[in-house]
């Protein structure tokens, strides 16, 4: 048996409507967190307002259920696996679900991590990954202040 993990990276086209896309989106990044936890899967999803775009991480029979929903999925259409392969390590191992897309969902994030004031450490570690993932990407400079 294969113990390693599978892994696959899709994109998708957009059927979300702008009216409704900002609470769609928050509702299906919560859910998929904590559907993906239970699941041992681990990955990122990126929204750019047309596609999906998305790399997930874990067990090969979470994964291929994940991808069977995603598939049914009505809030996108014409997905394509780029890549669907094998790793032995994670890359998003810190990460349910890391989120990168529309400017108004962070802000959401950091309100919810601002109205928390010393107990909302979820939101305020969910702003961090995020933070740090946005660096990993290149988007930070190297340079200091």
């Amino acid at each position: 048996m294969d113990r390693r993990l599978r892994t696959i990276l899709y994109i998708s086209d957009s059927r979300l409507t702008s009216a409704g896309e900002e609470l769609a989106l928050q509702s299906l990044v919560s859910a998929a967190r904590e559907r993906n936890a239970l699941a041992g899967i681990t990955g990122a999803l990126m929204f750019t307002q047309t596609n999906f775009i998305q790399f997930v991480e874990g067990p090969e029979r979470a994964v291929g259920t994940l991808l069977e929903a995603l598939g049914r999925d009505e809030r996108h259409e014409n997905m394509q696996i780029l890549l669907d392969g094998r790793a032995s390590d994670r890359r998003f191992a810190r990460w349910t679900l890391a989120y990168c897309g529309p400017p108004q969902f962070v802000q959401a994030d950091i309100l919810a991590a601002a109205a928390g004031g010393d107990k909302n450490d979820d939101a305020k570690w969910r702003l961090v990954d995020m933070i740090f993932a946005f660096a990993a990407a290149g988007h930070g400079s190297s340079a200091g202040p």
